[in-house]
C-alpha cells in the first residue's frame, strides 16, 4: 500500500475537496509578509517558500528558500522547459512507417517498419483521441498507405523502438474509474478535464496506447515495440490490406524508405498534456526524448543531463534532476529555483507556451480545488505531491503565476516536506498541509494593495 500511495502522491493528484480556506486580503505588503509568514510557521521545519513582485524583481517573502527539497512533480516543469527550449514549441513529433523492399503496383514485396520518434500521443485512434484529443494512430497510417494504393504486403510488420535505451519508469496501475478506461463518466483523458492520471505501462519512442494492453484495464504491454506493430498489422488488415508476414522488432535499415507517416501535436499542447494532470508517464517518455533529440542518448541519464545542462547553461540553476516527473527521492529543486525558473522562462519565446501548460486554479489540470476562491483564474500552478505512509518523505509543493486583484503579478514558490498527509482511496489526498497551502495562494490572488 505505500508503493501505491507514493506512486500516487509522484503525480500531483488532486484533492477534490472544498476551496481552500479564506484569509483576510492582505491590503498592503507587510500585510502580505505578515499572512505568508503566519502560515509556513504552521508547516514543518522544512518549509519554505520565495515570492517575487514580477513587475520589478523585488523579493516579497523569502522563508529558506536556498535549501534543496523533494521537488514530485514541479520536476516536470524543468522537464517541459527544456522540451520546449531545445525542441522548439512548434514541433511536432513525427512516427513513419517505412519500406525495405519493392513497390509493384498494388503490391509490397518486403518488410514494414514502425519506426517510433517520442510521441506519447500515438496509438489507436480512438485511444489517441480520448487519452489526447491526438490525431496520431496507427488508422491514420494505414489510411495514407491506402490512398497511395497498396493493397498487399508480403513481408512483417517491425516495430523500432530504438530512439530509446531503455524504458523505465514506474507503472502506474490504479484504476480509479469502473471499465472501461474511458467510459461514461470517467474523468481519464482530455475529455475528463485532466482530473487524474491516466494509467501507464512502459515508456517507449513508439508510446503506443501508453503502453497499455487495453483501454479496458491497466495491464501494461510486456512487449510494447511489438504490440505496437501489432496494432498497425491489424489496423493494416481493417483497411482492406493484407499484411503474410506477422509483428516483430527490428531496428529500421538505414536503406528504407518512407512510405507513410503521421504527427503528433506541436509541444507547446504536448507540455500542456504532461504538466496540467501532472502526467509521469509523459514527463519520463519527454525526458528520454530530449535526451536522444540534444545528446543521442535516448536514456533516463541521458535526457536527466541534457535537462540539467540546459537549466544551467540558461537560467544559472543547479536542481537534481534524476527522472522526468519527480517520482525519485533524489530528484531536489528549492523555492528560489523555481521562481527563478519562472522568470526566466517569463523572458523567452517559449514562455506563454509554459504559462499554458500550467493548470488555471480552479478551471482544469489539478487544481481544481480553486473554484469559487479569489484564485480562480487568476493563477496558473503546478503541484507537486509525495505521500509515503511509511517514510518521512511526504511532501506538497506549489509553484507558479499569480495576478492578484489589484493586478500585481507575483512569482512564487512553497515546498512543504515532511508533512503528515493522509492518502484516502481512490482519489482524495487530503491534509492540513492542502489548507496551509491554499491559504497562500489565495494571499497572493486577493492582495488589494
Amino acid at each position: 500500500m505505500s508503493l501505491l500511495v507514493a506512486a500516487v502522491g509522484a503525480v500531483g493528484a488532486t484533492a477534490l475537496g472544498a476551496p481552500a480556506n479564506a484569509v483576510a486580503a492582505p491590503s498592503s505588503e507587510e500585510q502580505l509578509r505578515s499572512t505568508l509568514a503566519a502560515q509556513i510557521a504552521k508547516g514543518p521545519s522544512a518549509a519554505g517558500a520565495y515570492v517575487v513582485d514580477l513587475s520589478d524583481g523585488r523579493v516579497v517573502f523569502d522563508d529558506r528558500s536556498d535549501r534543496l527539497r523533494l521537488s514530485a512533480s514541479v520536476t516536470k516543469l524543468y522537464t517541459t522547459s527544456t522540451a520546449l527550449i531545445e525542441l522548439g514549441s512548434d514541433t511536432r513529433l513525427t512516427t513513419h512507417v517505412l519500406g525495405v523492399g519493392r513497390r509493384s503496383g498494388a503490391t509490397w514485396s518486403g518488410d514494414l517498419y514502425l519506426r517510433g520518434a517520442g510521441d506519447f500521443t500515438f496509438g489507436t485512434a480512438a485511444f489517441a483521441r480520448k487519452a489526447y484529443g491526438s490525431d496520431a494512430s496507427v488508422e491514420r497510417l494505414a489510411a495514407e498507405l491506402r490512398r497511395s494504393g497498396l493493397r498487399h504486403v508480403t513481408g512483417r510488420v517491425l516495430g523500432d523502438a530504438s530512439l530509446y535505451r531503455d524504458n523505465g519508469g514506474t507503472e502506474f496501475p490504479l484504476v480509479l474509474c469502473a471499465d472501461p478506461l474511458f467510459g461514461r463518466g470517467c474523468p481519464y483523458g482530455v475529455a475528463g478535464a485532466f482530473e487524474r492520471p491516466i494509467p501507464n505501462g512502459p515508456r517507449t519512442p513508439i508510446g503506443f496506447n501508453r503502453g497499455l494492453r487495453d483501454a479496458t484495464s491497466a495491464a501494461p504491454q510486456r512487449r510494447p515495440a511489438t504490440f505496437a506493430a501489432s496494432g498497425l498489422t491489424r489496423a493494416l488488415r481493417d483497411a482492406g490490406i493484407r499484411v503474410d508476414g506477422s509483428a516483430g522488432t527490428a531496428r529500421t535499415p538505414a536503406r528504407a524508405r518512407t512510405l507513410a507517416s503521421t504527427r503528433s501535436p506541436a509541444f507547446a499542447r504536448l507540455a500542456a498534456l504532461i504538466n496540467k494532470p501532472s502526467d509521469n508517464y509523459a514527463a519520463d517518455a519527454t525526458l528520454r526524448l530530449v535526451g536522444a533529440r540534444v545528446a543521442g542518448d535516448g536514456s533516463r541519464a541521458g535526457g536527466a543531463r541534457v535537462v540539467s545542462r540546459t537549466i544551467a547553461d540558461t537560467f544559472g540553476l543547479a536542481p537534481a534532476i534524476r527522472s522526468g516527473s519527480g517520482e525519485t527521492l533524489t530528484d531536489r529543486t528549492s523555492p528560489r529555483q523555481l521562481v527563478g525558473l519562472l522568470r526566466g522562462m517569463r523572458e523567452r519565446p517559449e514562455g506563454r507556451a509554459f504559462a499554458r501548460s500550467l493548470s488555471r486554479a480552479g478551471r482544469d489540470g489539478t487544481l481544481r480545488r480553486f473554484a469559487g476562491t479569489v484564485a480562480e483564474g487568476r493563477c496558473q500552478l503546478k503541484d507537486g505531491t509525495r505521500v509515503d505512509a511509511k517514510q518521512a518523505n511526504s511532501t506538497l509543493n506549489m509553484t507558479g503565476y499569480c495576478t492578484s486583484v489589484s493586478g500585481k503579478r507575483f512569482a512564487f514558490a512553497v515546498m512543504l516536506n515532511g508533512m503528515r498527509m493522509e492518502f484516502v482511496p481512490p482519489d482524495r489526498i487530503e491534509s492540513p498541509a492542502y489548507a496551509l497551502q491554499d491559504r497562500i495562494v489565495t494571499a497572493l490572488a486577493g492582495y488589494t494593495g
